[in-house]
């Protein structure tokens, strides 16, 4: 689900699973909760990513200094 917010529905990730989990049926929930919580649709280039932003909306940085 890592690609939750830049998923274009094409099936790719489930027809590549070799554990055949429904990736694209997982995925829809998680998009119908994105627009709910955050009015986000996938592919909106007008709006910055909720799961690239912070809490105080402001972009992230590229890189993690607490590892």
């Amino acid at each position: 689900m890592h690609m939750a917010d830049k998923c274009i529905e094409c099936g790719e990730c489930e027809r590549a699973c070799p554990a055949e989990i429904p990736l694209l049926t997982m995925r829809k929930m998680l998009a119908k909760d994105m627009k709910e919580l955050y009015n986000f649709t996938s592919g909106d280039e007008k709006i910055v990513s909720p799961l690239n932003t912070t809490l105080d909306g402001e972009p992230m940085e590229d890189e993690c200094h607490e590892c």
